[in-house]
């Protein structure tokens, strides 16, 4: 796969990103500290989806390579882009349900990461943290 538009747009979502990263980093103290406000939450909910998207993005690209390794096929190609990836590989000859099972390995990743957060959030034991108002 070239580098095309989508991996432009992925790279400019990287800068700005870093950019979000970097504010919530330099307001730590007045973020964290014990009234969260709106702003807060803004930055907060920005770093959080510049970090973990490009993260899952890389498990699910990951997981569609796992699908190929355990067919016996080869990864001649690996895209990362943060915000966009892509796996091709060898051989071509995978029948139709080897196929399908790659192209669903990604979105498999995807479940068991949703999965993951879902847990995190509703079976965790409370209080992580007392909620104030």
């Amino acid at each position: 796969m070239p580098f095309g538009p989508f991996a432009i747009i992925s790279l400019f979502y990287v800068v700005i990103g870093v950019r979000v990263v970097y504010r919530l980093v330099r307001s730590w103290s007045t973020v964290w500290d014990r009234s969260f406000t709106q702003a807060d939450r803004s930055i907060v909910d920005e770093a959080a989806f510049f970090v973990l998207v490009p993260v899952s993005v890389a498990l699910h690209e990951l997981g569609h390579a796992v699908a190929i390794w355990t067919m016996d096929g080869t990864v001649v190609d690996f895209g990362y882009y943060g915000f966009a990836g892509y796996v091709s590989y060898f051989p071509f000859e995978f029948s139709l349900v080897q196929q399908t099972i790659i192209a669903a390995a990604g979105t498999v990743v995807n479940l068991g990461l949703c999965l993951l957060a879902f847990g995190l959030v509703f079976f965790r034991k409370p209080p992580m943290r007392a909620a104030y108002n």
